[in-house]
């Protein structure tokens, strides 16, 4: 829920109504219920296709075993007449085909209980049949004339085998014709069903798909309301975000403005003041009575050491809030200056890697550089315990960049709380659309990157 304070308006995102969840459900359930009787229907249809070519091939069988038994007879006659053995090849192929045509027939047709008796009549005719070819082969083989009423035997035995084959065709066939009537009934039975199924979800689809049209147009007026407020509250802190911004350069500068006003009158007044008061002790411990120089000169060199040690203060003071070479060596000579110095006081090796010629920066953005290296090394050396320090300097295309890097104990960035030191940093880099990154790892350094648009 989103409420916009100046409309003093209440948008709720509407939930979605239960009849849409009954509607969808009821839809879902026609739909299963489709499929079902899809999947049945194809499998009735499987069946029949699949019972046709089973009888089918069974004609075929019954056939084949006919023209074998013809060919055979045809050969055993023909051999009987003329006793030439020529004939009896036909005769010889057909032997064992008809044996294996006799077996296939016995196994296929053993669960159709209404045709197997008339196929165990065939199977006695055809055995007799084939013992009398048998017979009469073997009779002529001894240059026996054979009996005529052996060969009229065997005309009535073909007689019967072509009567019991015409019987068995026309029951499978009438079979088929049974089964294809039965599944086309079914199939006819299922097409109705599957009509009233698919037009039924097809009325529940569209009487759901009117509900969703209605709730779509809903929720795209609210979330047109919703962007509306969106690009308001996105204006508004864009707005926000730039004054903020102007706000905080505006601060910077002002920062900035007061450090340097602050490291000019150190130099120039207090600065003065110390060089002045160094002089004068000069001048007593010169002009003093040599009688009680003695017991003043201890007292003269402290007191000459602790102005020493104030001018070198304020030095450093100086040099913390503006660097005074800042403005008349430039950005590079100030950094070997600060470089130089850091080196001094801590002893870490530091190698510093900038142009030759010195890279022309806009003041307030040379500072960001400058305040970004000087941060990191005073981070560097408070916590990093490190023996090397590497500080590149250099402008690519219209980009300043600036890397620092050390080989210390490194910490966990995702550990690391709130520290003004490296939100200052990230903060000053933000100000001028800049890039800025760190990484670091235990045991493996700390590396800050940033990059400013020149």
């Amino acid at each position: 829920m989103i409420i916009n304070k100046n409309r003093k308006k209440v948008f709720s995102t509407p939930s979605m109504p239960i009849r849409h969840y009954l509607f969808l459900f009821l839809g879902l359930v026609l739909l299963a219920l489709f499929l079902a009787e899809s999947f049945r229907q194809y499998d009735l249809g499987k069946e029949s296709i699949s019972t046709a070519q089973k009888q089918e091939h069974q004609l075929n069988k019954i056939d084949e075993l006919f023209t074998e038994l013809l060919n055979a007879e045809t050969a055993v006659r023909g051999y009987a007449l003329s006793g030439d053995k020529n004939f009896l090849k036909p005769y010889e192929d057909a032997s064992p085909r008809i044996s294996e045509l006799i077996k296939f027939l016995r196994i296929d047709l053993e669960a159709h209980y209404d045709i197997i008796n008339i196929f165990r009549a065939l199977d006695e005719v055809v055995f007799r049949k084939v013992e009398r070819m048998e017979s009469i082969v073997a009779t002529r083989s001894r240059n026996d004339s054979v009996p005529i009423e052996n060969i009229a035997q065997a005309n009535n035995d073909m007689a019967s085998i072509r009567a019991y084959i015409s019987e068995l065709r026309e029951k499978l066939s009438r079979k088929s014709l049974d089964a294809q009537n039965s599944a086309q009934q079914a199939i006819y039975v299922a097409r109705q069903v599957n009509l009233a199924l698919g037009i039924s979800s097809i009325v529940l689809l569209l009487a759901l798909f009117a509900l969703m049209l209605r709730e779509v147009n809903t929720r795209s007026l609210v979330a047109n309301n919703l962007e509306n407020e969106k690009v308001l509250l996105d204006e508004k802190i864009r707005e926000r975000t730039k004054d903020l911004n102007a706000m905080a350069k505006y601060l910077n500068e002002v920062r900035e403005s007061e450090k340097q006003r602050l490291a000019r009158e150190l130099h120039d007044e207090m600065g003065a003041i110390l060089t002045s008061a160094k002089m004068d002790i000069s001048w007593i411990e010169r002009n003093i009575n040599s009688d009680t120089m003695p017991s003043l000169s201890d007292r003269f060199r402290r007191l000459s050491k602790h102005l020493s040690d104030g001018m070198a203060l304020k030095r450093r003071i100086i040099d913390n809030l503006h660097p005074p070479l800042f403005e008349q060596l430039g950005l590079s000579a100030s950094l070997e200056g600060m470089i130089d110095d850091f080196h001094a006081a801590t002893g870490i090796k530091t190698e510093f890697d900038t142009p030759e010629e010195d890279i022309s920066l806009p003041t307030d953005k040379a500072l960001v550089i400058y305040r970004i290296i000087q941060e990191s090394l005073n981070n560097i050396r408070k916590y990093a315990d490190a023996k090397n320090i590497k500080v590149v300097l250099k402008k690519e295309n219209n980009w300043v960049k600036v890397s620092i890097a050390d080989d210390g104990c490194g910490f966990d960035p995702g550990l690391l709380t709130a520290t003004h030191g490296i939100l200052g940093m990230r903060y000053r880099v933000n100000i001028f659309d800049g890039k800025f990154n760190l990484t670091s790892a235990h045991g493996k350094g700390t590396h800050v990157e940033a990059s400013l648009p020149i």
